[in-house]
């Protein structure tokens, strides 16, 4: 049995991109490179400070892009997120 993919909805475009800026577009790429880590270690290999970093990651957390796992450490179990968007005006 194949499992289904994950799906996260945003209500709007405007919603997903506040969600994904470009700093937690880096972040997800880096943590998806090294594989789980600390938030302090992703904050080093990012160059960025622990607390901008944690702040990024609760948020990316309660979204459902990031896992924390029972040791404590994160990770990004996707390895591609594909994004569908209309343009027609919601009803």
């Amino acid at each position: 049995m194949t499992a289904e993919p994950a799906a996260i909805s945003f209500e709007s475009m405007e919603v997903l991109l506040k969600a994904l800026t470009p700093n937690r577009w880096r972040m997800l790429r880096r943590l998806r490179a090294l594989g789980a880590s600390s938030i302090r270690a992703l904050a080093q290999a990012l160059g960025r400070d622990y607390r901008g970093v944690h702040s990024d990651v609760v948020a990316l957390v309660e979204i459902g892009l990031i896992e924390r796992l029972e040791s404590g450490k994160i990770t990004v179990p996707w390895s591609r997120i594909t994004a569908e968007v209309s343009l027609d005006e919601a009803a």
